[in-house]
């Protein structure tokens, strides 16, 4: 499962960090684990990678694996 979060240009800028240093938010890995939660409830069977995907406007992204 995979969540994107989109920031732009002018909203990364104010992180004021470079994309290497970007951190993972923590409310994003509550929100992908609400997500995961529910679904093992439906197909307990389910193997399911976890991943948040950030977009940086026009210029770069990152990948961050949040569990399995």
């Amino acid at each position: 499962m995979t969540e994107f979060k989109y920031y732009s240009n002018a909203e990364f800028r104010k992180c004021r960090t470079s994309v290497e240093k970007f951190a993972l938010k923590e409310e994003d890995t509550s929100q992908i684990a609400g997500y995961i939660s529910g679904l093992k409830q439906e197909y307990p069977e389910a193997d399911v990678s976890q991943y948040v995907i950030y977009c940086f406007g026009n210029q770069r992204f990152r990948v961050f694996e949040t569990g399995s």
